[in-house]
């Protein structure tokens, strides 16, 4: 999927930006905006609403051409296409794979879509924010995140939600600035849970020493923390 960069996460890290290089507002939102890939904030906007447009009205084809097709696995070309090929926010979702939502076929869908790659950037995010890593910092030190890789994915959907979950495995690289001392990696391996509404991303993770919960609400991530 080619995914746009929802505008409340990208806040968030311009946030984060804001506070570790001491950038004005505006500042943080440019220098944000180009790490992932735009020219400016303006640009991300005007791409935004462009891609917010041009959605509304391909989504209304695309749906048209589901419900009109009797071949379920031309429906499942249709959405997987769609998805693969179009800007589109994790949220929207909901929305393209409605028609599966009591059906096997939704399975399909996601994996032919390639959802695992989105969800892979997703949780890698998640790590790597300043929630993410006070929490490994208290099991880990020195440390940075090198990759992660899924597996076992499983999606279903509820009401006007999808629920995916699988297992993750988080490579840390350690002692990479330690000098005269060789890197070690080290894999952290757990389950995750994923909740995805028209509003909302939701996200839980189970690993050997703890469960943590988080919810993009908003501009807002909130954490909370369970001892297993």
């Amino acid at each position: 999927m080619k995914s746009i960069v929802l505008q409340s996460f990208l806040k968030q890290k311009a946030n984060q930006l804001q506070k570790e290089k001491s950038l004005d507002w505006h500042q943080a939102l440019d220098e944000t905006s180009k790490e992932f890939g735009y020219t400016n904030y303006k640009n991300y906007l005007n791409i935004l609403a462009a891609n917010r447009q041009q959605l509304m009205f391909n989504k209304e084809l695309l749906l048209k051409n589901i419900s009109s097709e009797n071949n379920m696995f031309k429906k499942i070309d249709l959405a997987a296409s769609f998805i693969k090929n179009n800007l589109i926010p994790f949220t929207d979702l909901v929305w393209i794979l409605e028609p599966f939502k009591h059906s096997k076929a939704l399975q399909s869908v996601c994996e032919k879509a390639n959802l695992k790659e989105d969800i892979k950037s997703c949780i890698l995010q998640d790590f790597l924010s300043d929630e993410g890593k006070s929490h490994l910092m208290k099991f880990y030190q020195n440390y940075r995140e090198k990759k992660i890789s899924l597996g076992n994915l499983i999606y279903k959907m509820n009401t006007d939600k999808i629920c995916i979950n699988g297992l993750f495995e988080l490579i840390l690289e350690f002692n990479f600035e330690a000098p005269n001392s060789n890197s070690v990696d080290r894999s952290l391996f757990g389950t995750f849970d994923m909740t995805i509404d028209h509003k909302d991303i939701t996200m839980a993770y189970s690993c050997d020493h703890n469960f943590k919960e988080m919810c993009h609400a908003g501009s807002k991530t909130y954490f909370n923390y369970y001892s297993q």
